[in-house]
């Protein structure tokens, strides 16, 4: 079983099975008597992401989102900026080579979602598979809700891995309307707890910022050593079309028929890629060609589902097993013939990679000559003002 992959890859899927089993036992009846059982609905697969050496986990993010009826505007920004809070890492170093990039999704103040609970959900555990998070974004929905921000950090602290290391960026943004003062947890027990564990608070309040301050949004973040901003969660960002617009989004589309699918997901994956540029792309133009820019960057990466990903990082040996779970076409190939075919297709990607880098650069220096309607209102703009400010902290230089 599974003996394409290369031992230590073993060795973490099967400790990842038995953890999902172990799960279901001690720890979840631990939590229950502790009254912090993870949601029914919550997402417990972790076999999603590549393992990393706990020292290459540079950066840790846990974005909480208000689902609450009055936010699906701040949905919207979300699954809009998601690529552009990529990109911001996707050219960001640090002394002893790139670093990885984690994040978790929580939802809080859903009436949908269990009270006992809080109306709280874990939506992914941190992960790398960005299109996963994707995927989970345009799942959301809004409804009623009251919003426990206290409860929400508090959940995230608990049952996330928060990787120790001193050169980890490790931060939370909060993003609601609602008073930080609700719910039976209290905001500064949860924001102290934050701050000890070296975690970061930004809290994000969508509407008028004295009214944010009013309401304890600042008082948040000073507690957990982040920033307090304030958005227009209804704010729609522009498009403006640049002359490079046309050719990144046809190289986007090239870029996908780079990949090789493996093992039992892999074809499941690959659509989920293909549905996520669709997807996208009725978001907005903008969001769409954000996206085609991280899926050429060492950030995008799909190592558990594609073999040419998989390749690079010698995460899998070529076999029986594994020609067993490729597409019809390729299983009459063999080793050294489906090595070949990897090869190329890697070289291929590279080149596109290459092709949408440059345009991106040239499209960048473009759109900074032209005037258009600023979009520094929005969830985006937020995130990205505070990771650049507090990540250099880390060592990362963007």
């Amino acid at each position: 079983m599974f003996s394409f992959l290369k031992p230590k890859r073993q060795w973490f899927v099967l400790t990842c099975l038995a953890l999902a089993c172990a799960s279901i036992t001690l720890p979840s009846l631990f939590a229950r008597s502790l009254g912090r059982g993870p949601s029914s609905h919550q997402h417990q697969d972790h076999s999603h992401s590549p393992k990393v050496p706990s020292s290459a986990a540079r950066i840790q993010l846990a974005i909480l989102l208000d689902t609450s009826s009055s936010m699906s505007g701040l949905i919207h920004q979300a699954r809009e900026h998601l690529w552009s809070i990529v990109n911001t890492f996707s050219n960001c170093h640090v002394d002893d080579g790139d670093p990885t990039l984690e994040v978790s999704l929580f939802e809080y103040g859903n009436s949908g979602l269990s009270e006992s609970n809080g109306y709280i959900r874990q939506i992914t555990p941190f992960t790398r598979d960005l299109d996963l998070l994707s995927d989970q974004l345009f799942s959301l929905t809004t409804n009623g809700g009251s919003e426990h921000c206290g409860e929400v950090i508090e959940e995230a602290l608990h049952h996330l891995t928060w990787n120790p290391s001193s050169s980890t960026y490790r931060a939370m943004f909060i993003a609601g309307n609602e008073p930080f003062t609700q719910g039976s947890v209290p905001w500064n027990q949860s924001c102290r707890r934050a701050s000890d564990r070296n975690v970061i608070v930004n809290t994000i309040f969508c509407g008028d910022h004295q009214e944010g301050i009013r309401t304890t949004w600042k008082d948040g973040a000073i507690m957990a050593k982040g920033t307090y901003l304030s958005i227009d969660h209804n704010h729609k960002s522009s498009y403006v079309k640049a002359p490079q617009d046309d050719q990144i989004s046809t190289l986007s589309s090239q870029l996908n028929d780079t990949y090789i699918q493996y093992g039992f997901k892999g074809k499941a994956n690959k659509e989920r890629q293909i549905r996520q540029d669709r997807l996208s792309r009725e978001t907005s133009m903008g969001s769409f060609l954000s996206r085609a820019v991280s899926k050429s960057s060492s950030i995008y990466n799909n190592t558990a589902w594609d073999l040419v990903d998989a390749n690079e990082q010698k995460e899998v040996e070529f076999n029986d097993e594994l020609r067993q779970t490729l597409a019809p076409e390729l299983r009459s190939k063999s080793d050294d013939e489906l090595k070949a075919h990897v090869s190329e297709m890697s070289d291929k990607r590279k080149k596109i990679q290459a092709e949408i880098q440059t345009l991106q650069v040239e499209r960048t220096k473009w759109l900074a000559q032209q005037t258009s309607k600023n979009d520094s209102e929005g969830l985006g703009h937020a995130i990205i003002k505070a990771i650049k400010e507090q990540a250099t902290d880390k060592g990362i230089r963007f």
